[in-house]
């Protein structure tokens, strides 16, 4: 979640490719659920 909050807030990047390697929707929803919101929030305070 750091990476990303770097590469937003240093670079502009405003988009990821997510690519899990095994059991993809597991992953990939705890990703949505837990990924992305900490690093909305952790953006919001910087």
């Amino acid at each position: 979640m750091e990476q990303i909050t770097m590469l937003v807030r240093d670079h502009g990047m405003n988009g990821f490719v997510y690519w899990p390697d095994q059991d993809q929707e597991r992953q990939l929803s705890l990703f949505a659920e837990q990924v992305v919101p900490a690093a909305r929030l952790a953006l919001a305070e910087t």
